[in-house]
């Protein structure tokens, strides 16, 4: 069956079964819209597209940076936030919030400054999970993980230890993704 999906689509509008996001930028398919992984898209959404065939199903993603130059410790808020598939996340706020169970890669990245030691750390709903040590000296600080996670679950990431420089672009980001 070929589906040629509407070039300008508006939100809520339905097309076969399959009804448009604007919040996401994609199609869901109507019969099943609590599955996040049902979830259509493609270059421009699929918008004018004209198909047969397999399409792409969008597992959820969401990656961004994290705030530069904050001082002591806390969390760590994203910012320049990209979200495909319903995560609950929006620039300046220090949670993500998995849209649906299953299992998760995450990574995060920081170059910090300390004053003395220090933790670079991946909370899940609070609690600290995995973190990156640096003993005093400026350090790029990674972390990645696999690991399940339950709907509403929620990422965050927190520094524990006195830095008075933190830095941004290449040297701050993170990135969580579905992977089954």
């Amino acid at each position: 069956m070929a589906l040629a999906f509407p070039s300008e689509p508006t939100d809520g509008q339905v097309y076969d079964q399959y009804i448009y996001s604007a919040a996401i930028g994609a199609w869901q398919n109507q019969n099943d819209p609590t599955n996040v992984a049902t979830l259509i898209t493609g270059k421009a959404n699929l918008a004018g597209a004209s198909f047969s065939g397999p399409v792409t199903i969008v597992q959820p993603l969401i990656y961004g940076k994290l705030t530069s130059g904050f001082v002591g410790n806390g969390y760590i808020t994203a910012t320049s936030v990209y979200n495909v598939g319903g995560f609950s996340a929006i620039t300046g706020q220090q949670n993500i919030t998995v849209p649906i169970a299953g299992k998760y890669q995450i990574d995060t990245q920081q170059l910090i400054a300390p004053n003395g030691a220090g933790y670079w750390e991946l909370r899940i709903n609070g609690t600290r999970y995995i973190h990156a040590y640096t003993p005093s000296s400026m350090m790029d600080l990674h972390i990645h993980t696999i690991r399940h996670l339950e709907a509403f679950d929620t990422i965050s990431f927190f520094y524990s230890g006195n830095t008075p420089s933190s830095w941004s672009d290449e040297h701050s980001r993170f990135s969580v993704a579905k992977i089954a």
